[in-house]
């Protein structure tokens, strides 16, 4: 026998309360408690715990899938989103920014997805082709601290946004495994030259790693150690 305002629990999304039939035979509608979030599910799935909110803060604590697919067409768009998530709320990614956030709306997938085409410099077939990337610096080149939105933010191709914060860095020094000394200021142009990943001397630079394949890394007005 169906008990309205009976609280159920979930495997992964905390308790959940049914709140009446559902549309479809065999269904319940139920109500997130955590979230708000209100949807339609078999009766077997909602008595086993199997349901899944889709507005729950799934994506390191702070993003958001909603009600949208992250696979098929969706899928490039969605790493684009869960990376810059990730970039800006996960201490431990190697790619970590610091003070650089992401404008609320846009924590969730399904509004970032309603967005991105529309912002400047979009292009299907480009971005298809990995040729073009999302970029937050061109449009706050002297803002700080910098925000992911839709009108802080720019498609440009790859090689442009790589310059940009080349061109954003401090000079660096450079210690190869052997002691060699090296005073540069693009990340980029030193990686290529020496075999490095970009990412990896980043991560360096901002403390993440002691060295990288035997480098270290530091800023000019930091002794290394």
């Amino acid at each position: 026998m169906l008990v309205l305002q009976e609280i159920v629990k979930t495997k992964n999304y905390g308790n959940a309360i049914i709140i009446e039939s559902g549309d479809k035979y065999g269904y319940l509608k139920v109500k997130f408690m955590d979230t708000g979030n209100m949807c339609d599910f078999r009766k077997d799935a909602v008595f086993s715990g199997e349901i899944r909110d889709k507005y729950a803060k799934t994506v390191v604590g702070v993003g958001i899938i909603g009600n949208v697919k992250t696979r098929g067409k969706n899928k490039k768009l969605y790493n684009v989103w869960k990376n810059m998530i990730c970039r800006c709320y996960d201490g431990n990614n190697l790619a970590y920014f610091e003070k650089v956030f992401v404008v609320e709306n846009w924590k969730t997938f399904e509004n970032f997805l309603l967005d991105v085409y529309n912002v400047e410099g979009w292009n299907e077939k480009l971005f298809e082709e990995s040729k073009i990337v999302l970029d937050k610096d061109i449009k706050q080149r002297f803002k700080h601290p910098k925000i992911y939105s839709k009108e802080t933010c720019i498609w440009v191709y790859r090689k442009e946004n790589d310059g940009i914060q080349d061109a954003q860095q401090n000079l660096f020094i450079a210690e190869s495994p052997d002691g060699k000394r090296y005073v540069e200021s693009n990340i980029t142009k030193f990686a290529r030259e020496h075999g490095l990943e970009r990412r990896q001397i980043s991560a360096t630079l901002h403390k993440r790693f002691k060295t990288t394949m035997g480098w270290k890394f530091n800023y000019v007005n930091e002794e290394i150690v």
